[in-house]
């Protein structure tokens, strides 16, 4: 994301890169020969809770796996998910024996052939792939070829605040609302809320992001590229666009990025809703954590709403990932441990450790209780019903291709001066689709 709100909220600050002896002792790029033996090199991008976990899980496997150690080396501000770091280690003939990747970055390095395609492993060991969320394997794939195995799952739908609802006196929404009922509670709530001159809570949220605003866009049948040629310029994605920036610029229903300054710099949008000031907003189930440790707060969630038309939202999944160095030294030690991470025990061991926060990628393991249950009975409901989210009208992210990454840097400097209302939406789009074209064509 483009500054202030990452998908988890997981960057952490610090050193570029943290482990000791890193670019020093990489030691996978060059020959593609088997060793056994050494350290395998894991890149991961994590903030301090999450990077506590996964040292545990490390050890978890290091006992099963003896003649295997692993050296886990976090990057932090790196980039997006690490991937500017990473993209100068491979780079430099450095490239780690194993990465955590995600959505929208893992294209650029299987497109640049820096990964390893995982198809014959899989075969050759026989794993069940029909045992994960097929948005989870798909969400692994660039060009039909596999070039990571899952370890997260992320959708998207609505978190309520209903606390404020509550003190607004404003119902909360239906479970099928659509366009219209969203914007009206949307003005609704900020008008009760705010008593004075002064607004200092909204109705809503705008995050600048294409996982906010690629949902309506598609679910109003529009389309953001088709091949090498940007769509967001048709009338039904503009109309789409048109709507969503209108929840700020034309109803004040949303905040400005300004309004925020108090929630700080990074992952404010987040930091907004947790602390009180905002009454609903599209986020995933990574904020979960953040709702449970928050003291006074009752929430609930709803789906996406339908479109104008009652078209039946169409959202984007992320997955996460374990992705393996084409150029590794170490391929059988990485494999082994990339199964077994994303396998049956390493997913339930995780689930042990850390909590189903963001969707365990597995099917039984998130229809378990253990994940329904996350955040106590009261909240079972709402866990189901971000996995009834997970149906065939998902849509892989609009950023999932190889250049996926600097189109996202394009739209979201332009469409943060739509959101503030320095310029149209179609203003906006047609910059963007200048810019967009280009990078499509330089797609291979």
């Amino acid at each position: 994301m483009e500054r202030t709100l990452t998908r988890r909220g997981l960057l952490a600050a610090g050193a570029a890169v943290s482990g000791a002896g890193l670019l020093g002792a990489c030691n996978s790029g060059g020959s593609s020969s088997q060793t056994s033996g050494g350290k395998l090199q894991v890149t991961v991008w994590l903030g301090a809770e999450e990077l506590t976990a996964m040292q545990q899980l490390v050890k978890k496997f290091e006992g099963a796996n003896p003649s295997i150690k692993v050296e886990l080396v976090n990057i932090v501000n790196g980039g997006p998910y690490g991937s500017t770091k990473l993209q100068q280690m491979i780079a430099g003939g450095a490239a780690p024996d194993v990465m955590m990747l995600n959505s929208g970055q893992f294209e650029s390095f299987a497109a640049r052939k820096a990964l390893l395609p995982l198809d014959d492993l899989v075969s050759q060991d026989k794993v069940d792939l029909s045992a994960y969320w097929p948005q989870a394997v798909t969400g692994c794939k660039l060009d039909d070829k596999l070039y990571g195995m899952p370890k997260d799952l992320s959708n998207v739908i609505v978190f309520l605040n209903k606390t404020l609802f509550t003190k607004a006196n404003v119902p909360l929404p239906a479970a099928d609302w659509g366009w219209d009922e969203y914007r009206a509670t949307a003005k609704e709530l900020t008008a009760k809320l705010n008593t004075g001159s002064k607004v200092t809570k909204w109705g809503t949220i705008l995050v600048n992001a294409d996982w906010n605003w690629s949902p309506f866009v598609w679910t109003n049948g529009g389309e953001v590229y088709e091949g090498k040629d940007c769509k967001l310029g048709d009338p039904k994605a503009v109309e789409a666009l048109d709507y969503y920036f209108g929840l700020r610029v034309k109803d004040n229903a949303a905040p400005t990025p300004g309004a925020l300054a108090s929630f700080g710099t990074q992952n404010a949008e987040n930091a907004a809703f947790l602390g009180g000031a905002i009454g609903f907003g599209i986020f995933g189930p990574w904020l979960r954590p953040g709702l449970i440790a928050t003291k006074g707060m009752d929430w609930t969630v709803r789906p996406v709403p339908r479109g104008p038309q009652g078209q039946a939202p169409i959202i984007p999944v992320f997955t996460d990932m374990w992705g393996i160095s084409a150029t590794t030294k170490h391929r059988d030690d990485a494999w082994t441990l990339v199964k077994w991470m994303s396998g049956k025990e390493g997913l339930q061991s995780w689930l042990d450790i850390y909590g189903g926060r963001s969707i365990t990628p597995m099917k039984n393991l998130a229809l378990s209780e253990q994940w329904l249950g996350y955040g106590g009975a009261a909240h079972r409901a709402d866990n189901q019903l971000i996995l009834d989210q997970l149906t065939e009208t998902n849509r892989k992210p609009a950023v999932g291709f190889a250049n996926g990454a600097e189109a996202q840097t394009l739209w979201n400097n332009e469409f943060k001066v739509a959101i503030v209302g320095q310029e149209t939406t179609q203003q906006a789009v047609d910059k963007v689709c200048s810019g967009l074209t280009t990078i499509l064509g330089r797609q291979r």
